[in-house]
């Protein structure tokens, strides 16, 4: 029986590593980041599959905006080994909370792929400053020249 882990999850803003669910700017850009971990006793194949979600999203398979699969697995991860997959990068175009929604699959070497762990948690909170408001502004008339 193979087992592996989602260990480590974050969104990288600016170049910088955050951790999931930390708040962002209005238009940013981010990339979301896994850290996956080989808990088999044997070398495996990992990959993962995500789906980052806007904050109309019910769940998953809904309000997508960006779907990543790792280009190709990543090769006979020996046993506790680690590696770490980023995606592309991602603009955050609306407020609210955003989601991922990820799996990590892995197989023995040209076996059966098997999901090994799941996630569905924040991926970052979108505040939205509201526009300054023009109180008392008013046109009473104009003059033509």
């Amino acid at each position: 029986m193979i087992s592996g882990q989602i260990t480590k999850s974050e969104i990288i803003v600016g170049g910088q590593r955050l951790p999931i669910g930390s708040s962002v700017e209005l238009e940013a850009s981010l990339v979301a980041s896994l850290t996956v971990q080989n808990l088999s006793d044997i070398a495996i194949e990992m990959g993962v599959h995500w789906q980052l979600l806007d904050p109309t999203s019910t769940g998953p398979y809904h309000g997508v905006k960006q779907v990543y699969n790792s280009p190709a697995p990543h090769p006979e991860m020996v046993p506790g080994s680690s590696h770490v997959f980023d995606g592309s990068a991602l603009t955050v175009d609306m407020g609210g909370t955003w989601a991922i929604y990820a799996e990590l699959w892995g197989r023995v070497s040209g076996g059966a792929w098997e999901m090994l762990n799941s996630i569905y948690v924040p991926l970052c909170v979108v505040e939205v400053v509201p526009q300054a408001e023009f109180r008392g502004f008013s046109l009473s008339g104009y003059n033509r020249v």
